[in-house]
């Protein structure tokens, strides 16, 4: 996809109306306010369609990343 493709999508995408924003002061406040409920269409489908199994596991290999992430990461 060229670019202008991308930026034409971009600029009419939206999952939500900023008028339901609520107050950064809330104790209530949630950082991914816009995108909440497609989490949750996304947990939910995936829920259906992925069973895991008794033995499940995980790579722990980290990755350097030279980013600004607001989110909290758990290293298990």
């Amino acid at each position: 996809m060229i670019q202008d493709h991308f930026l034409h999508i971009l600029r009419y995408w939206y999952f939500t109306y900023n008028e339901k924003e609520i107050d950064r002061n809330d104790k209530n406040y949630y950082r991914l306010w816009k995108i909440r409920e497609i989490f949750y269409v996304l947990d939910v489908a995936f829920s259906k369609f992925y069973n895991s199994y008794e033995h499940l596991t995980f790579d722990r290999v980290i990755v350097l990343f030279k980013g600004k992430v607001v989110f909290k990461q758990y290293i298990l």
